[in-house]
């Protein structure tokens, strides 16, 4: 349980970090705080600059713009099984050589994360 609890705060720091590189400052023009938020249509900031233009290169696994941050909460999101990309060729395999850190896939993303290996 701790496990899945760390990798869970890893990858929110990950996300919020994508997200935040995206809203600027993150204050609006009065100087209050801003949330944040992802349109389930393109997976950009909505009402951003990038928000749902029809011009943007849409990812073949989830139908997002390629990069946005609903993309890469989709696409990139790591098992918690096996610290592989989910859904990913090498998720959840059982021959897989295991960390003895973690637990995790040796070399995974997950383990590199947690294991810095």
């Amino acid at each position: 349980m701790k496990k899945s609890l760390w990798l869970l705060t890893v990858l929110a720091a990950v996300a919020v970090g994508s997200i935040s590189s995206y809203a600027g400052d993150g204050k609006d023009e009065k100087g209050a705080a801003v949330q944040a938020v992802t349109c389930p249509k393109c997976g950009e900031l909505k009402g951003g600059d990038k928000c749902c233009k029809p011009d943007m290169v849409k990812c073949d696994k989830c139908g997002l713009d390629k990069g946005s941050p609903g993309c890469k909460a989709k696409c990139c999101a790591v098992c918690t099984h096996c610290g592989e990309i989910k859904g990913g060729d090498k998720c959840c395999k059982p021959d897989a050589v295991k960390c003895e850190k973690c637990g995790l896939n040796k070399g995974s993303p997950g383990c590199k994360a947690k294991c810095g290996t």
